[in-house]
């Protein structure tokens, strides 16, 4: 793969459903220029055992990112309950010392 070809598919990666095509091409043609059927056969369970543990990779990177997100805002809760119950703002600073009456 040259430069110009890293670049186009580098361009389709913006549109997941296009690039996944493009991808599944060049993986079927590249299969099917194996010598043999047996190679061919091979590669093809290579291939589906990559897929599968792309797809399980993508399941947990997406796990995690909601598992983030959810202590994220356990974080801003925490933060806000201390605040609150230290009498300080929820950045940290400490309220004002002047009554604002």
């Amino acid at each position: 793969m040259d430069v110009e070809d890293f670049d186009k598919l580098q361009s389709l990666a913006k549109s997941p459903e296009l690039f996944e095509k493009k991808r599944q091409r060049l993986i079927n043609s590249f299969i099917s220029s194996a010598t043999s059927k047996e190679e061919q056969a091979q590669l093809r369970a290579i291939q589906k055992e990559l897929d599968s543990s792309r797809d399980q990779s993508s399941f947990q990177i997406a796990l995690a990112n909601s598992l983030l997100e959810q202590v994220k805002l356990k974080s801003g809760l925490l933060k806000k309950t201390v605040a609150v119950f230290l009498e300080q703002e929820p950045d940290g600073k400490s309220p004002s010392l002047v009554s604002k009456e």
